[in-house]
């Protein structure tokens, strides 16, 4: 099989989900060629605005790699490719007409719900280019129906694969703080990534006199958060961590009884850090974006709609019976098998897919 997808370090949502399934192949041994039509070392070199003029011609090479090691190795059968989410793809038209033109099986895998929001024209040529030679990889049941719903694709040429097959078990029980309730929000710090409706919780559980903790962990990247941000340290319950990785970030989640992600963002998918929080049995509060409304349900957490959603309903739901109930031992106990039990399901799914990827 050829394996085409974007891999510039550092690796991070799309690309961190490719450089896992390269490693899954690779671990299955099966014969692969892998093709990274996104190379570290020119967005090291030409980031940004800097990088789109030579775009094309890169995309060129690559589709010239692809086209040459079709001819030279005749036996390879199946084509992968992680798909853009935008313009981006009129490359990948090219890379799956390639593909087509040497009666190839193409697998699709979908990251972005941006076609999934509203049809678009250019996703749609895609589908009409590969039907009968496709198979299609969601993340959930939400992608599954709106791929048969939007686009008319048969539930026979769809596979639903979670990120959560590369997430690992469970972090085991957590030791949860016993000293008051503490609150969490990591992302890339971002209005749209729902940072911003955080600190206005935290902002009114405060205006309150509710006795907690809040905990904010991740790189800044809008401006407009940062006076927000400074204006709230100035309360003992509230703490800005800064970028967390590796340990830092699994201790971090092991000392929060609540996540709160209320992400607006256009294309939201299927986020890695709810079940990153869900490792240890934290309990997750979420907007309805993309597939997270499954996602967040399937973890015993609880799902608002985005386009209603309030600050006031959010602390108002923070201080109620069914969280206290929630935020017992027990029910964090209930959480952590929930995830081993989701976990060990995606394994299977992903096991399935890589066995059908290497016929």
């Amino acid at each position: 099989m050829i394996f085409l997808a974007d891999l510039p370090l550092p690796h991070h949502g799309m690309s961190a989900i490719n450089s896992a399934l390269k490693s899954e192949i690779e671990g299955h041994k099966i014969d692969c060629l892998f093709i990274n039509t996104s190379p570290s070392i020119l967005y090291k070199f030409c980031r940004g605005i800097f990088f789109r003029p030579f775009r094309p011609f890169f995309h060129l090479f690559c589709l010239l790699r692809l086209f040459f090691n079709l001819i030279y190795f005749k036996n390879i059968s199946v084509v992968y490719r992680s798909i853009n989410g935008g313009w981006g793809q009129v490359y990948d038209i090219a890379y799956l007409v390639c593909a087509l033109c040497f009666n190839k099986k193409i697998y699709i895998h979908h990251h972005s719900f941006s076609y999934f929001n509203r049809k678009s024209r250019l996703f749609n040529l895609i589908i009409k280019i590969t039907k009968g030679s496709c198979v299609h990889v969601v993340l959930g049941v939400e992608m599954q129906s709106r791929l048969q719903s939007m686009y008319s694709v048969d539930a026979s040429e769809i596979r639903i694969v979670s990120n959560l097959a590369f997430q690992g078990p469970s972090n085991g029980e957590p030791v949860k703080a016993k000293t008051g309730l503490t609150v969490g929000h990591l992302a890339n710090l971002t209005v749209e990534k729902g940072t911003g409706f955080f600190l206005d919780v935290v902002k009114e559980l405060i205006s309150r006199g509710y006795s907690f903790r809040a905990s904010l962990a991740g790189p800044i990247i809008s401006n407009e958060l940062i006076t927000p941000i400074e204006n709230l340290t100035e309360f003992q319950s509230f703490e800005y961590l800064g970028s967390l990785y590796g340990d830092s970030k699994i201790q971090y989640f092991g000392k929060i009884d609540i996540f709160i992600f209320i992400s607006n963002y256009s294309n939201e998918a299927e986020p890695l850090v709810l079940y990153e929080a869900a490792k240890s049995g934290t309990l997750l509060i979420t907007s309805s974006k993309g597939c997270m409304s499954s996602q967040t349900s399937s973890l015993g957490g609880f799902v608002f709609d985005t386009s209603s959603i309030s600050v006031v309903e959010i602390a108002d739901f923070i201080q109620s019976d069914i969280v206290t109930q929630k935020l017992k031992d027990q029910q964090v106990i209930d959480r952590i098998q929930a995830y081993d039990e989701l976990f060990l399901k995606s394994r299977l799914a992903l096991n399935s897919l890589i066995s059908e990827l290497g016929k």
